[in-house]
C-alpha cells in the first residue's frame, strides 16, 4: 500500500491530494516519524496551504509538545490569515492549555475573519457558557438564531443555558426536539445527562450519558461526567478510567481532572489523590473547589496544620464559605481543640455579620455539645436576621424537647 502511495507521489509531486494521502497513512498506521518528515517536506513545498502546518500542529500536541505546535499554527494562520477554521483550532488550543483570554481572542478573530461567522459564534458561545459567563453566550446565542433559527449548535446552547438557569423541563423540551431529528447526537445526549442528573434522576442520566460515550467517544465532557456516576456509586476504578481516558481527550478537562482526584480521595489513595490537586492548584491557584478537596485530603493523612491552611485560604478568597469553615472546624474537634474551633467561627461571624451560615454552624456545634443556652442565643439571632430559613425553628423545637419542654416544642414544630 505504501509503495502504490509513493508511486502515485513519483508520477505527480505536485498533486496535493497525494500528499494528503499518503501523509494520512502514514499517521492511521502511526508512522509518525515518516508522518512528521512528509508534512514538513509539504509545508516548505506548498508555501501557500496550511493544512501540512495544521496536521503538523496536531502531531505535536499528542506528543506534548505544546510550545512547537502554538508556533506551528501561529505560521500556519500567517499563510492563511482570513482561514476562520485556523483561527478556531488556535482557540481550541489556546482552551485546552488554560489560555482563557488568548482562546477569547482568537474566537472573536475567527468571527471577524468570517462572512458567515454563525459557526465560530457557537464556539465562542460555548466557551462562555464553560466559563460560567452565561449573559455574553446567551448574546452570541441570540444572534446567531436571529440569522439563522435552526442552527443545530445553537439551538443546543440555548438548551444548555435553559439547564444552567435551572429551567430544566424547557431545557429537556428542547433536547428531545433536537434528539428526534438525531437520536445519535452524542453532545445532545451528554447535556441530556447532565440535565436528568441535576433533577436527581440518576438512571436516566446514566443511560443518556452511557449513550451519549457510545455515539461520541472523542467527547471529553461526556466521559468526564460517566465518571461522576461511577464516583457517586462507589466505583472508584471506573471513575478513574473514564476520568483518564477524558483527560487524554482533553489536558485541560477541569472536571475531569477535579473527578480523578476525588476518586483517589475517597478510595483512600492519598498520595494520588495529592499529586492531582497539587498540579490543579498550580493551574488554577485560586479555586476553591482545588483547594478544599486538597485540605480534606491532607486531612485524611493527618497532616492538619497544612490543611487548615488550605481552609483559610478559602475563607480569604470567599469569606462565606461556611464547608471550608465547617472543615476547620472539624479539624480542630478532632485535636479535641473545641473552644478553638468555637472562637474561630465566632470569628468568622464577626468578618460576615450578616451571613447567617457561619452562625448555624457555630449554633450546630454548641447543640451537639449541650451548651443548650450559647446555642438558643445562635438560633434566635438567626430567626430574626433570616425568618425564611426552617433550621432554626426546627433545632429551637429540638432545644426545647431535649430540655423536657414538650409543650413547647411541639408549639416551635406547629409555627414552622
Amino acid at each position: 500500500a505504501e509503495g502504490s502511495l509513493q508511486k502515485a507521489l513519483e508520477i505527480d509531486p505536485k498533486s496535493l491530494r497525494n500528499h494528503q494521502v499518503i501523509i494520512n497513512y502514514y499517521l492511521e498506521n502511526r508512522q509518525f516519524e515518516k508522518a512528521e518528515n512528509r508534512l514538513t517536506e509539504m509545508a516548505a513545498g506548498f508555501p501557500h496551504s496550511s493544512w501540512p502546518l495544521l496536521r503538523l500542529a496536531s502531531l505535536y500536541m499528542s506528543r506534548e509538545q505544546y510550545s512547537q505546535a502554538e508556533k506551528t499554527l501561529q505560521e500556519a494562520l500567517k499563510r492563511e490569515p482570513k482561514n476562520e477554521k485556523l483561527h478556531q483550532a488556535l482557540a481550541d488550543f489556546y482552551q485546552e492549555q488554560g489560555a482563557q483570554e488568548k482562546a477569547e481572542n482568537a474566537y472573536l478573530q475567527a468571527i471577524e475573519v468570517s462572512p458567515h461567522p454563525a459557526d465560530s459564534r457557537a464556539l465562542l458561545a460555548d466557551f462562555y457558557f464553560e466559563r460560567e459567563q452565561f449573559d455574553l453566550a446567551r448574546q452570541q446565542v441570540e444572534q446567531i438564531l436571529a440569522e439563522k433559527q435552526g442552527h443545530r449548535q445553537a439551538n443546543l446552547l440555548k438548551a444548555k443555558l435553559l439547564y444552567a438557569g435551572g429551567k430544566h423541563e424547557e431545557a429537556l423540551e428542547k433536547l428531545a426536539y433536537l434528539l428526534k431529528e438525531d437520536p445519535r447526537w452524542g453532545e445532545a445526549l451528554y447535556v441530556q445527562a447532565a440535565v436528568f442528573l441535576a433533577k436527581g434522576e440518576r438512571e436516566l442520566s446514566m443511560r443518556a450519558v452511557t449513550e451519549a460515550v457510545k455515539y461520541a467517544p472523542e467527547n471529553s465532557a461526556a466521559r468526564a461526567l460517566l465518571a461522576r456516576h461511577h464516583l457517586l456509586q462507589k466505583e472508584y476504578d471506573s471513575a478513574q478510567q473514564e476520568a483518564v481516558a477524558a483527560l487524554k481527550l482533553q489536558p485541560g478537562n477541569f472536571k475531569a481532572a477535579l473527578i480523578l482526584g476525588q476518586s483517589f480521595l475517597q478510595a483512600g489513595q492519598l498520595d494520588q489523590a495529592l499529586k492531582v490537586f497539587d498540579q490543579m492548584q498550580k493551574l488554577a491557584p485560586n479555586n476553591i473547589k482545588v483547594l478544599h478537596n486538597k485540605g480534606m485530603t491532607l486531612l485524611a493523612q493527618q497532616r492538619d496544620d497544612e490543611a487548615r491552611k488550605m481552609f483559610e485560604e478559602i475563607l480569604d478568597l470567599d469569606p462565606q464559605n461556611t464547608s471550608a469553615l465547617a472543615s476547620l472546624a472539624a479539624s480542630y474537634f478532632r485535636e479535641q481543640r473545641k473552644q478553638k474551633a468555637l472562637r474561630r467561627i465566632e470569628v468568622q461571624i464577626a468578618r460576615t455579620p450578616d451571613y447567617v451560615g457561619h452562625r448555624l454552624l457555630l449554633a450546630t456545634l454548641l447543640f451537639r455539645e449541650n451548651a443548650l443556652d450559647r446555642a438558643l442565643e445562635q438560633f434566635l439571632e438567626i430567626q430574626k436576621r433570616a425568618p425564611e430559613m426552617p433550621q432554626p425553628y426546627v433545632m429551637i423545637a429540638r432545644l426545647k424537647e431535649k430540655r423536657g419542654k414538650t409543650r413547647e416544642a411541639i408549639a416551635e414544630y406547629r409555627n414552622l
